[in-house]
């Protein structure tokens, strides 16, 4: 099978929904600048291979990207709890409704209803 792939900005190619980097026969990976056309062999074997101005290079697969990386231990912060802002009695917001308050315990009292 033979299909025309070409290389990213990340060194690699992307055959059937996954990325693969080219690998010379050092198995040291190749590095071509981005737009570069491979074309991508798969042999009876299964085996990938890459082709660059008739250069034979091995496919290797990228790894997909974690979330976390293992080699380092990073703890999620513990998001503290933001302390709600509750204005003095005496702030212009709190003082009429403050009043109107005084005014209906004042009126119950006087009724002789229940205070709670």
């Amino acid at each position: 099978m033979i299909s025309k792939r070409k290389v990213d900005s990340g060194c690699c190619i992307s055959y059937k929904n996954k990325y693969y980097r080219l690998e010379d026969e050092n198995v040291e990976f190749r590095n071509f600048r981005r737009g570069t056309e491979v074309i991508v062999v798969q042999s009876f074997d299964k085996k990938l291979y890459g082709n660059v101005s008739d250069k034979l290079y091995t496919l290797v697969e990228v790894p997909k990207e974690e979330k976390e990386s293992r080699y380092f231990g990073v703890k999620k912060e513990v998001k503290k709890e933001k302390k709600k802002y509750i204005p003095p009695l005496e702030h212009p917001w709190k003082k009429k409704s403050f009043e109107k308050y005084l005014e209906k315990q004042q009126k119950a009292k006087g009724k002789g209803e229940c205070i709670e």
